[in-house]
């Protein structure tokens, strides 16, 4: 969890390590790998960042940042324990 926090921290940074983060989560070597439509969906990521804390399942899921997996996890971490306060 502490690397996804750090890594949406990074998309909302725009910067350098927006290039980053990007080849990170798709795994690609270099953008230019990557078609428009992706680029464009972490650009409106970085505009207008994922909130882990008020965010639902359909929208943590269409994000394509987590897997059904992390998103169930993420959603029992809520209900047990409340906001997520750091990473």
């Amino acid at each position: 969890m502490k690397t996804f926090c750090l890594l949406l921290a990074l998309l909302a940074s725009g910067g350098p390590s927006f290039r980053e983060a990007v080849l990170f989560f798709t795994g690609a070597g270099v953008l230019e790998e990557l078609d428009e439509s992706e680029m464009e969906k972490y650009r409106q990521l970085a505009a207008h960042p994922l909130d882990l804390n008020h965010a639902g399942r359909v929208r943590l899921l269409a994000s394509g940042l987590l897997t059904p997996y992390q998103v169930a996890s993420l959603l029992d971490w809520r209900e047990e324990s409340g906001d997520i306060l750091s990473y």
